[in-house]
């Protein structure tokens, strides 16, 4: 198949988006006269990963799904948390409060084969887009979270469109995922303090 090159997948374009948006926000560009301000550095608790609106639209014919989450290391590639498996029909997947900071990447993965194992198979492939079981993953980065926060909470949200995760936007043609359908992250501020040197 064709290679990924550049900035293509969904997960890609919104880390550009949320670049950009950062730098209208300070006035910060190549010609300014002071370096663009670092975000905030955030570490949050995820909470639960909600399937919304037939996300998994073929569930009665799906295996078992998993949710794998990873966060630091070489390629994001560190474990932090692989699911039990559960119910394709399942609408909110736990995620017991798991502690990420920086880059994250969220996949869910359908069980293909015995002893099947979501971060083995992630790991043993150079692009995460073409581990085996994959159904759909996304990624974000999290001092780009505190916007989803309202008032004094320090609970927030992250909620995209089918259109906007890795794999699954190309799937609604074939029936695997309904139009409109979406996932969305729920997590809790853990810690915020300025000081983040890169993004």
């Amino acid at each position: 198949g064709k290679k990924l090159a550049g900035v293509q997948t969904p997960s890609q374009v919104r880390y550009v988006q949320q670049l950009a948006r950062h730098l209208r926000q300070h006035d910060a560009w190549l010609e300014s006269p002071e370096t663009p301000p670092a975000c905030e550095e955030a570490l949050v608790w995820l909470q639960s990963l909600e399937l919304e609106c037939g996300l998994i639209a073929d569930a009665v014919r799906r295996r078992p799904l998993r949710v794998l989450v990873q966060c630091g290391g070489p390629r994001v590639s560190d474990l932090v948390l692989q699911t039990p498996s559960f119910d394709p029909s399942t609408l909110t997947v736990p995620l017991h409060g798991a502690a990420v900071q920086g880059d994250v990447r969220i996949s869910i993965f359908e069980e293909k084969g015995e002893a099947f194992n979501a971060h083995s198979n992630m790991m043993s492939v150079p692009n995460a887009h073409k581990a085996k079981g994959l159904v759909l993953l996304f990624m974000f980065h999290t001092s780009f979270m505190s916007v989803k926060a309202k008032g004094n909470s320090d609970k927030g949200y992250l909620r995209l469109g089918v259109d906007k995760l890795d794999k699954a936007c190309k799937k609604v043609k074939k029936g695997l995922h309904l139009p409109g359908s979406s996932v969305c992250l729920k997590y809790t501020f853990c810690r915020v303090r300025e000081g983040l040197a890169s993004l």
